[in-house]
């Protein structure tokens, strides 16, 4: 059986995010590997004058996060801060802080802003960083966006480069 020695889970606050991080952790300690919480909004935060930070296509900022050019405000700002958009630029921190609480402190563990479509920033980092194994749930808080434009899971799972576990 193959080695998943780094490991990549989708988070996004949603009950099955949160199912494929159990999953993600317990993946982690039992292959001694090195987990990645991404979470993934699909606009860039806030520039220093109050505007989007400025972006020539898909590209990677200076930490590795996957950015892309694509500005449209996140599906999800409503339930993780009861609407109050001007406090969106906080989303990645209070994502991970839910996912920090969440994971045991004895893991190694990093957490990723990722920008753009969800499917392409996941697959994208995932390849530029030699991620084994993919884990996302089967459904986030893209409500009722999924029946357009098809699950976030189903295009990871399509696309991606490594191996995808998606979680019910």
């Amino acid at each position: 059986m193959k080695q998943f020695k780094q490991i990549l889970v989708a988070f996004d606050g949603s009950p099955d995010s949160m199912k494929a991080l159990e999953v993600a952790e317990t993946f982690v300690k039992n292959n001694d590997s090195v987990l990645t919480v991404g979470y993934v909004m699909e606009r860039p935060p806030s520039g220093p004058v109050g505007g989007p930070v400025p972006s020539t296509g898909n590209q990677y900022s200076e930490t590795g996060t996957f950015m892309s050019a694509e500005p449209v405000v996140p599906h999800h700002v409503d339930s993780v801060n009861d609407g109050n958009i001007a406090q969106e630029d906080d989303l990645p921190e209070k994502m991970f802080d839910r996912a920090k609480n969440k994971l045991a402190r004895n893991i190694n563990v990093s957490y990723e802003s990722l920008y753009g479509k969800p499917d392409e920033a996941l697959t994208d980092f995932a390849t530029a960083n030699d991620i084994d194994l993919i884990i996302i749930g089967n459904r986030g808080f893209s409500g009722i966006k999924k029946l357009f434009m098809g699950s976030v899971s189903q295009k990871v799972t399509n696309h991606a480069e490594c191996a995808v576990m998606v979680v019910k």
